[in-house]
């Protein structure tokens, strides 16, 4: 009972550094080469090629910044809103301006769905 709850203190750790991570990234903060604490290596980058690129992300209209971050092994991108009430605000997704998904977020889904797998497959503890 221990062990579970010292790594369950360390899987909200870990969350709560991402949630900081994404909280920078959003707010444009300081944030170039690796986070401390992060473990990681998450670096925050700026891509020409993606800048301009039209997207649609919560039903409104956007635009790639070119502003990208990877965190905890995701590659996130920032959106700005071009139109609907949230227009001007930045935002942030996984999916590239392909369109197509990056192969390794499609690797860390498959990992997660695997692991899903197994645990339906344990007793239920009452």
């Amino acid at each position: 009972m221990k062990q579970e709850l010292e790594q369950l203190n360390k899987s909200l750790s870990a969350l709560g550094e991402s949630t900081q991570a994404l909280t920078k990234f959003l707010k444009g903060g300081p944030g170039s080469g690796p986070r401390p604490g992060g473990g990681s290596g998450e670096t925050e980058n700026f891509e020409s090629d993606v800048k301009g690129k039209e997207t649609y992300i919560d039903g409104d209209k956007g635009v790639y910044t070119g502003k990208t971050e990877m965190i905890h092994g995701g590659k996130f991108y920032s959106v700005e809103v071009q139109e609907g009430p949230k227009k001007g605000k930045i935002k942030v997704t996984q999916r590239p301006p392909s369109g197509k998904p990056d192969p390794l977020v499609a690797q860390h889904q498959a990992e997660w769905q695997a692991q899903q797998a197994e645990f339906r497959r344990l007793p239920k503890q009452n």
